[in-house]
């Protein structure tokens, strides 16, 4: 599970460089085998503290990677990045052998 940034870009004449006009932080999970997940939780959710990871997210944070076992929700959407949309019922941390 990690932390992933989207920013919205535009370019509004007269303007001759793109403006970020939108931004947002998410978490999602993404495997080696090709699946990609974006996890729709509230803060709440994450009452461990870990909902910290997203506002620390390139300031005190870098990329970072915590290894997972989720059970989930999926919905029959995804994201303009072919990414799933979950929302988590139970996140493990796991160990390296999973």
């Amino acid at each position: 599970m990690s932390v992933f940034m989207v920013n919205l870009r535009r370019r509004e004449p007269p303007e001759t460089h793109e403006k970020v006009v939108a931004s947002e932080k998410y978490f999602g999970i993404h495997q080696v085998d090709g699946l990609k997940l974006a996890l729709l939780a509230t803060p709440e959710y994450f009452t461990s503290g870990l909902d910290s990871f997203i506002r620390l997210y390139e300031t005190v944070l870098g990329a970072h990677k915590l290894r997972v076992r989720a059970l989930v929700r999926a919905y029959p959407a995804s994201t303009d990045f072919k990414e799933g949309i979950v929302v988590p019922l139970v996140i493990i941390e796991s160990d390296e052998r999973g």
